[in-house]
């Protein structure tokens, strides 16, 4: 009865298997199970991505090689193209609602990265094999991983960043860090606002020429079909090569905190709205406008209904 029970071997020998991976390299065995979980994955879903079918032991040589693997270069940027697409469309969606709620989950990730000062629209422009790592770094810091940010910090760098910040001393944009609101220092003290357009709008893209829209629309802005007919009638983009050109211009706006959404598929410039609210003076192209008593062309104010701009 105390005999010890003596188990066969498994597999059996007679089965004569082969081994799939050598001992040899930097994989530790305990980690091999993830590896394999790893494969899995690209092996069922890669198709989706995009990502070349591999076997286990080039994920396993790429995995040793680190950074300098174009296997693993290829993989980690296919996967965050696919996150990043996730990530603006949930944030397109929620804008677009009529009823405003609190984002969670990816909806609210572009908005965490624009807290942090980070720009989702680098990390889409210059995403390749040798930038992966700093994008994926920002990423996991927009996603709640590492470190937390200060709050109040991170508050006052995403009002400076949109233009928000009327009337305090400083710059507040220019470009420089994607606003569009610079004080007027003529006099030694800020006294009035001058708007210009980020320089991080290329010209030509759907957001430049929303912009110039925009801008001299004043605080009521404009719906979603004024601002792409306008486009299309000032040249300064042409639609017709998108199907869908109201959509494109509606994606382009809730992207950007630079523009804000007065109600319901209607968009203003973020800064003429707060500057409106504020009754401060804004310059564009040298010439003054008093928002906040009436707008550039009819004198009328206007409801101010949507979201809090300072949101």
């Amino acid at each position: 009865d105390n005999a010890p029970i003596v188990l066969p071997p498994f597999p059996p020998p007679e089965l004569d298997l082969h081994e799939v991976m050598h001992d040899e390299g930097g994989i530790e065995a305990s980690d091999l199970s993830e590896l394999m979980m790893i494969w899995s994955f690209i092996r069922d879903y890669g198709d989706l991505f995009g990502i070349k079918p591999t076997n286990v032991n080039m994920l396993r040589q790429a995995l040793e090689d680190g950074e300098t693997s174009q296997l693993l270069g290829s993989v980690h940027t296919l996967l965050l193209k696919g996150l990043l697409f996730d990530a603006e469309e949930a944030h397109r969606i929620a804008a677009a609602m009529t009823v405003q709620q609190e984002r969670q989950g990816i909806a609210a990730l572009l908005e965490e990265a624009w807290a942090w000062g980070f720009d989702p629209d680098t990390w889409r422009a210059h995403l390749n094999a040798l930038t992966w790592p700093e994008v994926l770094r920002e990423y996991c810091l927009a996603a709640g991983y590492g470190k937390r940010r200060q709050p109040k910090a991170a508050q006052k760098a995403r009002r400076r960043k949109s233009g928000l910040i009327i009337g305090g001393a400083g710059s507040l944009g220019g470009g420089t860090n994607g606003g569009d609101m610079d004080e007027d220092m003529s006099n030694g003290a800020p006294s009035k606002s001058i708007l210009r357009m980020p320089s991080r709008f290329a010209a030509g893209t759907v957001k430049a020429a929303a912009w110039e829209v925009l801008s001299k629309c004043g605080a009521d802005g404009l719906t979603i079909a004024q601002i792409a007919i306008q486009i299309q009638r000032e040249g300064l983009r042409d639609l017709r090569t998108s199907k869908t050109p109201e959509a494109s211009v509606a994606g382009a706006l809730s992207r950007d905190i630079v523009f804000y959404r007065v109600k319901p598929s209607t968009y203003c410039l973020r800064s003429l709205y707060i500057a409106k609210r504020q009754g401060t003076t804004v310059i564009l192209d040298g010439v003054e406008i008093m928002l906040g008593t009436k707008t550039e062309e009819n004198g009328e104010e206007g409801d101010g209904e949507g979201e809090s701009p300072g949101e």
